[in-house]
């Protein structure tokens, strides 16, 4: 989990990619034989998390491409999109097929998934104004969130140990952070990973089991300089948020924001009220 923001430019200049000695033609050249399809270059767009390229294709499905470097890889985050099959009851993409190769020490991986025919909900993981949804859109979320948490995975999107570690590190406190309650969820659920009107959720490499609330709390730190979308999405999620797990992956979350890209971007009262918000946070953990 985290926050970041990166054009189509940035992700193709990324070092890694200059390192590897490859144009951004030659990798798409690859995409399109290796799964056998013909990709629309005009229409690209860049993920908020690693560094990855989205576009669809001739035949309106998907395609998503991402690099990594061998000693980087996650490896649940290679299998997401194939193990998302198993979920039911949540609108997203359908994984339809994948392929990895490598080149000069880089690993490539292109998925291939069905459309989501909708804009996204706000082109940046961290939007400074209120989306387009209705209530409608909101108690789809809901639900599909419900529908989620049930489901049966052996796959761990966020363990305890990370929490524990990054609290103490931010705060440098030794704060009791253990976890009670754990569900099944997203794991990185922010609004550029959301579309609108109509809800699909998009970006399924890392989810598996995670406290509950990490989602809401994740969804809520995403919203902080939206200060009316971030009160909504309390409001919503208050069971979760208020408890003591969620107040605590409120706490986590919080800290994964980049403080300098909120004051540079946003205003300085932006950063000032984040802070007095983990202070309340630290203060008063349940």
């Amino acid at each position: 989990m985290g926050f970041m923001y990166q054009t189509t430019d940035t992700a193709w200049k990324a070092e890694v990619l200059q390192r590897a000695q490859i144009s951004r033609e030659q990798v798409l050249d690859e995409v399109e034989r290796r799964l056998g399809v013909h990709l629309n270059r005009d229409v690209q767009t860049s993920g908020n998390r690693n560094p990855s390229i989205g576009m669809p294709t001739r035949c309106r499905t998907w395609i998503r491409v991402n690099w990594y470097e061998p000693d980087k890889i996650f490896p649940w985050e290679l299998s997401g999109l194939e193990a998302s099959l198993a979920i039911t009851g949540v609108p997203r993409p359908e994984f339809i097929q994948a392929c990895h190769w490598t080149h000069s020490g880089i690993i490539f991986r292109a998925e291939q998934m069905t459309l989501a025919d909708e804009r996204i909900a706000s082109p940046r993981s961290l939007p400074s104004q209120l989306p387009d949804v209705d209530e409608q859109w909101w108690e789809d979320l809901s639900q599909a969130l419900r529908n989620l948490s049930q489901v049966k995975t052996n796959r761990i999107s966020l363990p305890p140990t990370p929490i524990k570690r990054e609290i103490k590190e931010f705060t440098g406190l030794e704060l009791d952070t253990r976890i009670s309650d754990w569900v099944t969820g997203h794991g990185d659920l922010h609004w550029a990973s959301l579309t609108a009107p109509r809800l699909h959720i998009l970006d399924w490499e890392c989810w598996g089991r995670l406290p509950r609330g990490a989602d809401a709390a994740t969804l809520w730190a995403s919203a902080f300089c939206a200060p009316e979308l971030a009160k909504e999405v309390q409001r919503r999620f208050h069971d979760d948020l208020s408890s003591r797990d969620g107040r605590i992956c409120k706490l986590w979350i919080s800290y994964k924001i980049s403080h300098a890209d909120i004051e540079r971007t946003h205003g300085p009262e932006h950063l000032e009220r984040l802070r007095s918000v983990q202070t309340e946070l630290i203060e008063s953990p349940s």
